[in-house]
């Protein structure tokens, strides 16, 4: 069981841009052996030792007769594969849970306790045609840090996002995404984020109001349009993903001019 949970850990965490350099633990120590997890700088801003520093474990379950044997101990909850329903997925009964991965999930709908949490710093959302999600309301938990969000059927995010001082990797995979709302500005403190495989066109405008971005991700996206000119409010940003796009040659040359000196472009 351990190591199962360990690899998907890592297969989250590394934003598939990244190693892991660290062997499976096999014994009670778990992921608290780990000092220095994660190279992935993505993941370095998000403070993912945060996390593994309080995970032992026997606070990691995979399912949910377990979990409930010991609910106050429940750090994280790793639901992959399993029968259970929205009814079953009541996380108000585990008052320490952060990390919660649905996975492949059998549910068509979250349950109100998800929205209302304040206490998720991870949530993994992945594989799951029938699930349906308020994108906004994810957004709106006001204690999450990492949302991972692939496979899920999207199509649109409400213009309803409040201001969010705590989200800070932001991944959507796969969603059917044609634009983002201007509300999207307001997750202030987003400095990851993922938006590959959708269907954009252009660069929404509420991204370069995203002051803290670092990373950004916009490949597989059909983009075609692009003012470059709109990366210099990116003042932070290291990394930028254009890959997979039709944007035109003259573009993509004419953006390094505007993204910090340091900044790493990624056009094919």
């Amino acid at each position: 069981m351990l190591e199962r949970v360990f690899s998907f850990l890592c297969l989250f965490i590394s934003l598939r841009f990244s190693a892991l350099e660290a062997k499976t633990p096999s014994d009670s120590t778990l992921l608290t052996t780990i000092k220095k997890p994660i190279i992935s700088y993505s993941m370095e801003v998000f403070g993912w030792d945060k996390f593994l520093e309080e995970a032992k474990s026997d606070s990691i379950f995979e399912s949910l007769d377990s979990s409930l044997l010991s609910p106050t101990k429940a750090l994280a909850l790793s639901l992959e594969y399993q029968t259970f329903s929205k009814e079953d997925l009541d996380i108000s009964r585990y008052p320490n849970l952060k990390f919660l991965s649905l996975n492949v999930a059998p549910i068509n709908a979250l349950p109100k306790s998800i929205y209302e949490s304040k206490q998720l710093i991870f949530l993994s959302l992945g594989n799951s045609d029938s699930l349906k999600v308020s994108t906004s309301n994810l957004l709106n938990i006001k204690s999450l840090e990492f949302l991972y969000l692939a496979g899920i059927p999207l199509n649109s995010i409400e213009d309803v996002i409040n201001m969010n001082r705590t989200l800070e990797v932001l991944y959507i995979d796969g969603g059917n995404l044609i634009s983002l709302p201007n509300s999207f500005r307001n997750l202030k403190t987003l400095r990851t984020l993922y938006i590959v495989n959708n269907n954009l066109e252009r660069i929404p405008a509420s991204i370069f109001d995203l002051k803290e971005l670092e990373i950004l991700n916009l490949s597989l996206c059909n983009i075609t349009q692009i003012d470059p000119k709109n990366f210099l409010k990116l003042k932070h940003l290291k990394r930028l993903d254009l890959s997979e796009n039709q944007i035109p040659e003259v573009t993509l040359k004419e953006i390094a001019l505007y993204v910090p000196t340091n900044c790493k472009i990624f056009y094919h």
